[in-house]
Protein backbone atom coordinates (compact mmCIF):
# COMPACT_ATOMS: atom_id res chain seq x y z
CA UNK A 1 0.00 0.00 0.00
CA UNK A 2 1.45 3.69 -0.98
CA UNK A 3 1.39 6.37 1.28
CA UNK A 4 -1.56 7.96 -0.59
CA UNK A 5 -3.26 5.10 0.01
CA UNK A 6 -2.14 5.08 3.79
CA UNK A 7 -3.61 8.08 4.46
CA UNK A 8 -7.14 7.54 2.13
CA UNK A 9 -7.48 4.46 3.95
CA UNK A 10 -7.31 6.08 7.94
CA UNK A 11 -9.53 8.60 5.84
CA UNK A 12 -12.29 6.17 4.78
CA UNK A 13 -12.05 4.50 7.97
CA UNK A 14 -12.99 8.19 9.84
CA UNK A 15 -15.26 8.99 7.37
CA UNK A 16 -17.41 5.84 7.50
CA UNK A 17 -17.32 6.08 11.79
CA UNK A 18 -19.13 9.60 11.19
CA UNK A 19 -22.00 7.62 9.24
CA UNK A 20 -20.49 9.45 5.50
CA UNK A 21 -21.60 7.69 2.45
CA UNK A 22 -19.05 5.37 1.17
CA UNK A 23 -19.81 6.57 -2.31
CA UNK A 24 -18.07 9.72 -1.29
CA UNK A 25 -15.11 8.35 -0.76
CA UNK A 26 -14.71 8.02 -4.66
CA UNK A 27 -14.08 11.96 -5.13
CA UNK A 28 -11.30 11.72 -2.26
CA UNK A 29 -7.36 12.17 -3.21
CA UNK A 30 -4.82 11.98 -0.13
CA UNK A 31 -1.08 12.92 -0.65
CA UNK A 32 1.81 14.16 0.93
CA UNK A 33 4.28 12.19 3.14
CA UNK A 34 2.59 9.56 5.59
CA UNK A 35 4.43 11.07 8.56
CA UNK A 36 4.68 15.31 9.22
CA UNK A 37 3.87 15.92 12.81
CA UNK A 38 6.23 13.85 15.01
CA UNK A 39 4.76 11.13 17.30
CA UNK A 40 4.44 7.50 18.88
CA UNK A 41 0.74 7.75 17.29
CA UNK A 42 -0.76 8.62 13.89
CA UNK A 43 -1.44 12.23 14.25
CA UNK A 44 -0.52 12.98 10.90
CA UNK A 45 -3.16 10.50 9.41
CA UNK A 46 -5.66 11.71 12.33
CA UNK A 47 -5.00 15.37 10.85
CA UNK A 48 -5.38 14.29 7.19
CA UNK A 49 -8.54 12.40 8.23
CA UNK A 50 -10.35 14.94 10.27
CA UNK A 51 -9.46 17.90 7.26
CA UNK A 52 -11.03 14.99 4.62
CA UNK A 53 -14.04 14.04 6.49
CA UNK A 54 -14.66 17.83 7.37
CA UNK A 55 -14.20 18.35 3.72
CA UNK A 56 -16.14 15.83 2.46
CA UNK A 57 -19.18 17.02 4.23
CA UNK A 58 -18.75 20.41 3.34
CA UNK A 59 -19.21 18.80 -0.95
CA UNK A 60 -21.81 16.77 0.35
CA UNK A 61 -24.12 19.45 1.16
CA UNK A 62 -24.19 21.04 -2.23
CA UNK A 63 -24.18 17.91 -4.00
CA UNK A 64 -27.57 17.01 -2.21
CA UNK A 65 -28.92 20.08 -2.25
CA UNK A 66 -28.93 19.90 -6.35
CA UNK A 67 -29.04 16.00 -6.91
CA UNK A 68 -25.04 16.05 -8.12
CA UNK A 69 -22.35 14.08 -7.37
CA UNK A 70 -19.97 15.97 -4.99
CA UNK A 71 -16.95 18.29 -6.82
CA UNK A 72 -13.20 16.40 -5.92
CA UNK A 73 -11.49 16.83 -2.59
CA UNK A 74 -8.03 17.04 -2.28
CA UNK A 75 -5.98 16.62 0.99
CA UNK A 76 -2.46 17.10 1.45
CA UNK A 77 -1.31 16.02 4.59
CA UNK A 78 1.06 18.23 5.03
CA UNK A 79 -1.58 21.45 4.87
CA UNK A 80 -3.66 19.16 7.22
CA UNK A 81 -0.87 19.26 9.61
CA UNK A 82 -0.53 22.69 9.02
CA UNK A 83 -3.49 23.57 10.54
CA UNK A 84 -3.58 20.99 13.29
CA UNK A 85 -0.61 22.76 14.51
CA UNK A 86 -1.72 26.54 13.55
CA UNK A 87 -1.47 27.93 17.25
CA UNK A 88 2.59 27.19 16.50
CA UNK A 89 2.95 29.02 13.19
CA UNK A 90 2.00 32.96 14.30
CA UNK A 91 2.99 35.20 16.63
CA UNK A 92 0.38 37.23 18.10
CA UNK A 93 0.82 41.23 17.82
CA UNK A 94 -0.06 43.46 20.52
CA UNK A 95 -1.70 40.59 22.44
CA UNK A 96 -0.57 37.29 24.14
CA UNK A 97 -2.14 33.85 23.58
CA UNK A 98 -3.55 32.47 26.56
CA UNK A 99 -2.80 29.87 28.63
CA UNK A 100 -3.60 26.91 27.02
CA UNK A 101 -5.31 25.24 30.39
CA UNK A 102 -8.00 27.01 32.04
CA UNK A 103 -6.68 27.36 35.81
CA UNK A 104 -10.07 26.37 37.00
CA UNK A 105 -10.02 23.60 34.62
CA UNK A 106 -9.17 19.75 36.27
CA UNK A 107 -9.64 17.20 37.77
CA UNK A 108 -11.37 17.42 41.61
CA UNK A 109 -11.84 14.66 44.22
CA UNK A 110 -15.08 14.22 45.96
CA UNK A 111 -16.39 12.02 48.41
CA UNK A 112 -17.36 9.04 46.29
CA UNK A 113 -15.27 9.67 43.56
CA UNK A 114 -13.43 12.52 40.73
CA UNK A 115 -14.92 15.42 39.00
CA UNK A 116 -13.58 16.94 35.96
CA UNK A 117 -14.68 20.64 35.58
CA UNK A 118 -13.84 21.92 31.56
CA UNK A 119 -13.70 25.49 31.66
CA UNK A 120 -11.51 25.76 28.67
CA UNK A 121 -13.76 27.14 26.87
CA UNK A 122 -15.78 30.47 27.17
CA UNK A 123 -19.15 29.18 27.25
CA UNK A 124 -18.26 26.01 29.11
CA UNK A 125 -16.60 28.06 31.71
CA UNK A 126 -19.59 31.04 31.91
CA UNK A 127 -22.07 27.49 32.96
CA UNK A 128 -19.26 26.50 35.51
CA UNK A 129 -19.63 30.47 37.38
CA UNK A 130 -23.59 30.19 37.21
CA UNK A 131 -23.66 27.20 38.93
CA UNK A 132 -21.83 28.46 41.45
CA UNK A 133 -23.21 31.42 41.64
CA UNK A 134 -26.38 30.09 41.95
CA UNK A 135 -25.10 28.27 44.82
CA UNK A 136 -24.37 31.36 46.73
CA UNK A 137 -28.28 32.95 45.89
CA UNK A 138 -29.93 35.51 48.17
CA UNK A 139 -27.57 38.06 48.67
CA UNK A 140 -29.31 41.36 48.81
CA UNK A 141 -26.65 42.83 46.42
CA UNK A 142 -26.37 42.14 42.42
CA UNK A 143 -23.06 39.79 42.52
CA UNK A 144 -21.35 38.93 39.52
CA UNK A 145 -18.22 36.00 40.22
CA UNK A 146 -15.49 35.59 37.89
CA UNK A 147 -13.53 32.72 39.03
CA UNK A 148 -9.51 32.73 38.80
CA UNK A 149 -8.52 29.27 40.11
CA UNK A 150 -9.98 26.53 42.35
CA UNK A 151 -7.78 23.98 44.23
CA UNK A 152 -7.78 21.62 46.86
CA UNK A 153 -9.14 18.17 47.55
CA UNK A 154 -11.20 15.98 50.15
CA UNK A 155 -13.26 17.98 52.32
CA UNK A 156 -11.14 21.42 51.90
CA UNK A 157 -11.09 23.82 48.89
CA UNK A 158 -9.69 26.94 48.30
CA UNK A 159 -10.93 29.06 45.50
CA UNK A 160 -10.00 32.88 44.03
CA UNK A 161 -12.00 34.78 42.49
CA UNK A 162 -13.44 38.60 41.94
CA UNK A 163 -16.79 39.01 43.17
CA UNK A 164 -18.59 42.10 41.54
CA UNK A 165 -21.04 43.72 44.61
CA UNK A 166 -23.18 46.27 42.29
CA UNK A 167 -20.53 47.04 39.93
CA UNK A 168 -17.45 47.33 42.62
CA UNK A 169 -15.18 44.54 41.76
CA UNK A 170 -13.24 43.10 44.67
CA UNK A 171 -10.85 40.61 44.97
CA UNK A 172 -12.03 37.07 47.49
CA UNK A 173 -10.16 34.15 48.39
CA UNK A 174 -12.71 31.12 50.03
CA UNK A 175 -11.89 28.75 52.62
CA UNK A 176 -14.24 26.04 52.19
CA UNK A 177 -14.54 23.17 54.76
CA UNK A 178 -17.51 20.49 53.79
CA UNK A 179 -18.58 17.42 54.94
CA UNK A 180 -21.05 14.89 53.62
CA UNK A 181 -21.17 17.06 50.30
CA UNK A 182 -21.70 20.42 51.84
CA UNK A 183 -20.22 23.17 52.91
CA UNK A 184 -20.36 23.35 56.89
CA UNK A 185 -17.72 26.55 57.15
CA UNK A 186 -16.85 29.14 54.69
CA UNK A 187 -13.94 31.60 55.41
CA UNK A 188 -13.65 34.55 52.83
CA UNK A 189 -10.54 36.98 53.04
CA UNK A 190 -11.18 40.37 50.82
CA UNK A 191 -8.61 42.88 49.44
CA UNK A 192 -7.69 44.76 46.31
CA UNK A 193 -4.16 43.75 44.75
CA UNK A 194 -1.03 45.74 45.00
CA UNK A 195 2.33 44.91 43.98
CA UNK A 196 5.19 43.59 46.31
CA UNK A 197 7.76 45.37 47.54
CA UNK A 198 11.51 44.69 46.02
CA UNK A 199 12.35 42.93 48.94
CA UNK A 200 9.20 40.13 47.68
CA UNK A 201 8.88 40.66 44.11
CA UNK A 202 11.08 37.65 42.85
CA UNK A 203 8.59 35.48 45.05
CA UNK A 204 5.34 36.94 44.63
CA UNK A 205 3.11 35.39 42.05
CA UNK A 206 0.56 37.48 40.25
CA UNK A 207 -3.03 36.60 40.10
CA UNK A 208 -4.25 34.25 37.07
CA UNK A 209 -5.35 36.67 34.23
CA UNK A 210 -4.14 40.03 36.20
CA UNK A 211 -1.07 41.96 34.85
CA UNK A 212 -0.63 42.95 38.66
Amino acid sequence: MTRAEELSDVAARVWNEVGGAADFLGVLTASGPRAVLPSHFDVTGLATASVAAATLAAAEFPAGRNDTRPAPVTVDSRQACAAFAAEARFSPVGWELPDIWDPIAGNYQARDGWIRLHTNYAYHRTAVERLLGAQRGGHPAERHFTILRIRGGGDLWVSECVITYDGAPTYSVSVMELSDDLVTHETQYFADPFPAPSSRAALAEPMPDRDR
